[in-house]
């Protein structure tokens, strides 16, 4: 088996976690067959107005986006030629190809782009993945046929990246949306390689080429029409199935596949694995610090150097992820190289913390106490019991944390029950997993805004505010100004000091950073990634072999 670990780096091109390994030489392209792509969940919809979520995942194939970014970060023009920003980024101009035309035979044109971005801000289209990443747009102005100016009422230093994301700019046909309106959701015409067939619920979605496609993105190695007929996406939710369609021959390409599948098929030259690092902030627990002991800051570093994260990666992921000492993952654009020097598996040194702040074991049972209170902390995890990686997380922190002199009660809970185990501060750690794309997830965890409150749904679960009213203060300017930052440089200069203040208070636990992971019949060739870890076919193909 080939394995590939896709360099993905920062948009200053500073860091790349790993490269490529045993690479194949390039066969010639062959032309026709069918690929048959099974991930786990099917899509909401295919229409960037009203899908809301797991939009991307199908509809990259049907629509084109304005730029695309390659798992380095790096930009290149889709339907855009190119883009720039004014002085303080609160405009973007953007010069659109041309000669492209949507699968209903529709130019793509300025006029496109507007009725795009008026229909996303819409009220009547309420909350497209879209408006999040838009924050401050007032309008389109369209210049000529091919020119836009995207205008907003404060620096987005941040549309620059956001550009790039199918959820923003994928442009859909303006004349289909005027005759057929959200049914554009189940029925979608883009500009995209691929033209929308049919849709099968809880089966597939199938797509066939656009034979008049010539605009393609030079992130590909040709700009034509894709090699292959068509494209049929599998709804696959149960991993062990997917891989039996496999293994089975019925599937040519799975995503993410369970680790154990993972570890068997490595050793088969029939298969190609190809893994794509997390970005954001992967899975971690955070600290509630405003409730004993974990309101401590030698407490909350002593637990983190009590943690066995090559063990955990072990035993829970079958060494299929890579342990986190950060809170940000390494690929995530704006991440602070000097952040993983804070944590470290130290035990002695955890117990010598704990001494030093007065807790002792005085009653001889293992766990230390301040002032007669044993040191219990209630820990939350999410999901199901049987066969959730997180018990096992769980349990092994556990382990870990007895070893130091600290109980740990582990309570397992529904998902839909976080927010509300939070709101009532009954937590010392409580699970999460948020691999965004960019520093601005710490915003929706480290914000003092973002704290859960009656009818207001939030994931600021640290309650920083109130253990440390002046250090959250700093921190939420922070991560508004790098939100708000005209230029990336300002961005991560931003974000590295928020990373700072995280890092050196100790306000959460990072465990483990993972892949997004594809397998695939060695026959299939040609297959591109974005930044997001979406597989792109323009350039697949089905090998002769």
């Amino acid at each position: 088996m080939v394995v590939k670990k896709m360099a993905l780096g920062l948009l200053a091109g500073t860091f790349a976690l790993s490269l490529p390994v045993m690479a194949q030489e390039a066969a010639t392209p062959v032309e026709g067959g069918i690929v048959r792509f099974a991930f786990a969940e099917e899509s909401r919809g295919m229409d960037p107005v009203t899908a809301h979520r797991r939009f991307s995942e199908a509809a990259i194939h049907v629509h084109d986006s304005l730029v695309v970014q390659d798992t380095s970060n790096a930009p290149h023009g889709a339907l855009a030629e190119s883009w720039e920003a004014n002085a303080d980024a609160s405009q973007y101009t953007v010069k659109l190809k041309t000669g492209v035309i949507f699968h209903d035979g529709t130019p793509f044109n300025a006029a496109s782009v507007k009725a795009h971005f008026d229909r996303l801000f819409d009220p009547a289209n309420c909350c497209s993945n879209g408006t999040q990443y838009m924050a401050g747009y007032t309008g389109t102005d369209i210049v000529d046929d091919q020119t836009v100016v995207i205008k907003f009422d404060k620096p987005m230093g941040t549309f620059a990246h956001y550009i790039g994301m199918l959820d923003v700019t994928a442009i859909p046909s303006n004349a289909a949306w005027d005759a057929i309106g959200k049914d554009m959701n189940l029925r979608p015409v883009g500009a995209g390689p691929f033209k929308f067939v049919e849709w099968v619920p809880q089966s597939h979605v199938r797509f066939e080429r656009n034979a008049d496609y010539n605009w393609g993105s030079d992130l590909f190695d040709h700009p034509g029409a894709p090699y292959i007929d068509a494209l049929e996406v599998k709804f696959i939710a149960d991993q062990a199935t997917r891989t039996a369609c496999l293994e089975a021959g019925d599937c040519d390409i799975i995503k993410d596949p369970g680790f154990a599948a993972q570890v068997r098929l490595g050793s088969n030259p029939d298969y190609e694995m190809v893994k794509i690092p997390q970005t954001g902030m992967p899975y971690s627990f955070v600290f509630n610090t405003a409730k004993w002991p974990t309101d401590q800051v030698a407490v909350r570093k002593a637990i983190n150097l009590a943690i066995d994260r090559e063990k955990i990666n072990m035993a829970a992921y079958l060494g299929q992820r890579e342990p986190l000492y950060s809170t940000l993952a390494p690929a995530t654009p704006e991440f602070w190289p000097e952040a993983p020097s804070l944590i470290y598996f130290a035990p002695d040194e955890a117990k010598a913390l704990l001494a030093e702040a007065g807790f002792a074991d005085t009653n001889g049972d293992g766990i230390v106490e301040e002032g007669g209170n044993p040191v219990a902390i209630d820990l939350f995890i999410f999901g199901n019991r049987e066969g959730n990686p997180s018990v096992i997380v769980a349990e092994s922190i556990q382990s870990d944390l007895a070893a130091v002199g600290i109980r740990v009660n582990i309570n397992v809970r529904p998902w839909d029950d976080q927010s509300v185990v939070a709101m009532n501060e009954g937590h010392h750690m409580i699970n999460f997993d948020m691999p965004l794309p960019t520093a601005s997830v710490l915003g929706v965890m480290f914000n003092s805004r973002e704290t859960p409150r009656e009818g207001r749904y939030g994931m600021g679960f640290t309650y920083f505010q109130k253990a440390s009213p002046d250090n959250s203060t700093e921190l939420d300017a922070l991560l508004d100004a790098g939100d708000n930052a005209a230029t990336f440089e300002e961005r991560k200069e931003k974000f590295i000091a928020a990373q700072k203040i995280i890092g050196e208070n100790y306000l959460g636990v990072p465990i483990s950073a993972g892949f997004t992971t594809y397998i695939m019949t060695n026959r299939l060739e040609g297959v591109k990634y974005n930044n997001a870890g979406h597989a792109m076919f323009n350039d697949a193909f089905l090998s002769a072999q």
